[in-house]
């Protein structure tokens, strides 16, 4: 064996890591800065007795095919909910939702809410091709409890004039947070915009 060898696997392994992070397939979670501070709906969280108010920003439909190399394209279908973000402070309240579910097919510019009504819509613990987390910041906490598992079934969508301006959802969350072994189960009622 040559004293080269251990650099060279090393030197190998780095490499690797670093086309695999460079190469990572990622969709586009942004909003600008108004659409971050700007309330439009609210979300009630029930757990326990105790009951919290969210101020959520407008929720936004994530809905990209993410080309991959050597491999099929990341189909990312996801409403995004956030609360209002507060002196810069990070959102206490950030919630990711898959839709693709049976409906694969839905077309990322299909803005056919419909296709989501009546439906149990998963929570993902994680956002899709993103790094953030699903999680929620009670009043008085210090740091966010991760979401494990959940769902949101959206009852009603009233349009707000024609497509680009959106929907006026109206629906039910549930979902656990904390550890595995203890989770702690939230419920809610979600009355928000939706655009797509």
């Amino acid at each position: 064996m040559s004293r080269w060898q251990p650099l060279w696997l090393l030197l190998a392994f780095g490499l690797a890591a670093g086309l695999n992070h460079v190469a990572r397939p990622r969709a586009e979670y942004a909003l600008s800065i108004g659409e971050r501070t700007m309330t439009t709906g609210t979300l009630w969280l029930e757990t326990a007795g105790r009951r919290e108010e969210f101020k959520l920003v407008t929720i936004h439909v994530v809905a990209e095919d993410v080309p991959r190399v050597l491999a099929d394209p990341l189909v990312v279908r996801s409403l995004w909910l956030r609360s209002a973000e507060q002196d810069g402070a990070a959102p206490d309240l950030e919630l990711f939702v898959d839709f693709t579910g049976d409906a694969a097919a839905i077309a990322p510019g299909s803005r056919d809410v419909a296709q989501l009504r009546g439906r149990e819509l998963a929570l993902l613990a994680a956002a899709a091709g993103g790094d953030a987390r699903s999680r929620v910041r009670f009043r008085g906490d210090e740091m966010p409890s991760l979401v494990t598992e959940g769902h949101l079934v959206i009852t009603e969508a009233l349009p707000l004039g024609d497509r680009s301006q959106g929907w006026r959802v109206r629906g039910r969350v549930q979902f656990s947070v904390g550890e595995e072994d203890r989770p702690t189960a939230l419920t809610g009622e979600l009355d928000a915009r939706l655009v797509w």
